[in-house]
């Protein structure tokens, strides 16, 4: 199968593509590289850099897939707060070029990473799907926003399409800019700290 994963090259986005990669599908990766650096080679693996809000470059990148993975994104929540319209355009823009090229493309298999930073904090313990619905910083906002744009063109437009809420993604290769909250116990116990 060919697939392109946008933001493959980050933290999610390397162990996603070796895993798919050693599955024997053909992968691409559409990437900014503003959450990471350029890799050494790759594996059989195609790397294009490219920005989610280039439609044009993306969706002549998508031509041939048979199936998006979205992971591409603005992930730091210090940032979307400081700069809101940046997360905005990147998360919600970017997003329905995406989805946009998928169709352009005819391509109808889609997943893109979402993040339980649409919930807020609730109190409603525990979350489902169902839960409210309350973020309270701009990324979390974009991510609902993201969300809602993927459903509108999954109606419109028989996108056959899934949605991950990630919570604390933590693990090998993990940058300490954006690690969540189990990588800084790790740390904490590491260093003998409470």
């Amino acid at each position: 199968m060919n697939i392109l994963i946008t933001g493959g090259n980050g933290f999610l986005g390397t162990h996603l593509t070796q895993f798919l990669n050693n599955q024997g599908h053909n992968i691409t990766i559409f990437d900014n590289f503003s959450n990471s650096k350029l890799s050494e080679s790759k594996n059989k693996i195609k790397i294009i850099e490219g920005d989610i809000l280039d439609y044009s470059k993306l969706s002549k990148s998508m031509k041939d897939m048979d199936f998006i993975i979205h992971l591409a994104a603005q992930i730091n929540v210090e940032d979307s707060i400081n700069n809101p319209e940046h997360t905005m355009s990147i998360n919600v823009q970017g997003t329905k070029n995406v989805l946009q090229s998928c169709v352009d493309n005819k391509i109808s298999k889609f997943i893109a990473a979402s993040s339980a930073a649409v919930f807020g904090n609730s109190s409603i313990v525990p979350l489902t799907e169902e839960s409210p619905q309350n973020p309270i910083s701009t990324y979390g906002k974009s991510k609902l926003l993201m969300e809602e744009k993927i459903l509108e063109f999954s109606k419109l437009h028989n996108l056959n399409s899934i949605i991950l809420r990630f919570f604390n993604l933590y693990g090998y290769g993990q940058s300490p800019q954006y690690a969540g909250v189990i990588t800084k116990f790790l740390k904490n116990i590491k260093n003998n700290k409470n």
